[in-house]
């Protein structure tokens, strides 16, 4: 897949950020943003036929997850299998739930790739590990905060993991968690289990050993020289970096 989005930027000159509009022209692909009777359940759909090819996607999104829809729909039209479904008239729900899963999981990997393979996967190691530093490489991206975060933590050289967490299940006081929704690791960060939730209580969260932010558990999760380097909440998701 990362051989299909490399050809595919190349034609287009590899342009940092990505040129959507240059994206959509070299596949033969239209866009239509919003329009009557789009559902409002999805972020965006493509449409083939034997006369038209159409990636539509919501108008009420912000722009960075239009981009990132674009592509993930690109996607689905560049992995040659579910290009072919599609013009059978099928539909991604007629698959299994399983099979969707991969289907859509495979979008998703060609969506990350367009937006960040090249120049911006290659500044990665120059950034210093802070929430700070996903920020500026997701402005430069011109992509949303979490696909920047896994990014940025999935290409890392460094031993580095990203915890993404929900919002609140418990409101208030010190007890106040929220559940972790995934975590992701960069290739040179051994594998363990994830936690099931962690503490809202975020200053004391930074710079602080795992132990006491998650308490004795963390111990099995990502061992003992473990530290959370930053932490950043939007109010609807919270962002954790270890390191």
């Amino acid at each position: 897949m990362e051989a299909t989005c490399d050809r595919i930027l190349h034609d287009i000159g590899n342009p940092v950020p990505l040129d959507v509009v240059a994206l959509l022209d070299s596949q033969g692909l239209r866009l239509q943003v919003g329009g009557p009777g789009f559902p409002r359940n999805i972020r965006g759909l493509l449409h083939l036929s034997n006369t038209d090819a159409v990636v539509a996607v919501r108008d009420d999104l912000p722009e960075a997850a239009q981009r990132f829809t674009i592509c993930h729909e690109v996607g689905h039209f560049a992995l040659v299998e579910h290009r072919r479904v599609l013009l059978r008239q099928c539909s991604e729900m007629d698959l299994s739930s399983a099979a969707r899963g991969q289907w859509e999981r495979a979008a998703n990997f060609m969506a990350a790739a367009l937006l960040f393979r090249g120049e911006l996967d290659a500044s990665i190691g120059d950034y210093e590990l802070s929430m700070a530093s996903v920020s500026c490489f997701a402005d430069h991206a011109q992509a949303g905060l979490e696909a920047s975060f896994r990014r940025f933590v999935e290409r890392n050289p460094h031993p580095v993991w990203g915890v993404v967490c929900g919002a609140p299940v418990v409101a208030g006081g010190a007890d106040a968690h929220t559940e972790v929704r995934y975590a992701v690791r960069s290739p040179a960060a051994a594998w363990t289990p994830r936690p099931d939730a962690v503490p809202l209580d975020l200053a004391r969260a930074r710079a602080r050993p795992l132990q006491e932010v998650f308490g004795a558990k963390a111990a099995d999760w990502l061992g003992k020289g473990a530290r959370v380097c930053d932490v950043y909440s939007t109010g609807r998701a919270v962002f954790m970096l270890v390191h």
